[in-house]
């Protein structure tokens, strides 16, 4: 929450990464909260972006086109902001946006 990091405060690099019941608020990076690179892999199930800004990328998540989002299921995102196109949910490289399927932050609700 609140991180004002260069690149993602969350970032992939080629690796399998599993996101569950999580928040991200507030972040500020090139690719918003989550990047992944280099043929990752992200599993993204019942997460909440708030708030989060990408200055050369996606508000939410930057995914490089190598690289693969295998699911991307009940999560919600607000306020957040793209500082390159309108992507800011999911943004693909090449230009594709994936949007999230909920409309109330889930995660919210866990204690």
């Amino acid at each position: 929450q609140d991180n004002k990091v260069a690149f993602a405060p969350l970032t992939n690099l080629g690796g399998n990464v599993t996101v569950v019941d999580s928040l991200f608020n507030g972040n500020s990076a090139e690719s918003g909260a989550i990047a992944v690179w280099m043929e990752g892999y992200l599993s993204l199930i019942t997460s909440c972006f708030e708030g989060n800004q990408g200055s050369s990328f996606g508000g939410s998540i930057f995914v490089q086109a190598n690289s693969v989002v295998g699911e991307n299921l009940f999560n919600y995102g607000q306020d957040n902001v793209a500082g390159v196109g309108d992507c800011t949910e999911v943004s693909l490289e090449g230009g594709d946006c994936d949007l999230f399927e909920s409309e109330t932050c889930v995660s919210a609700l866990i204690p």
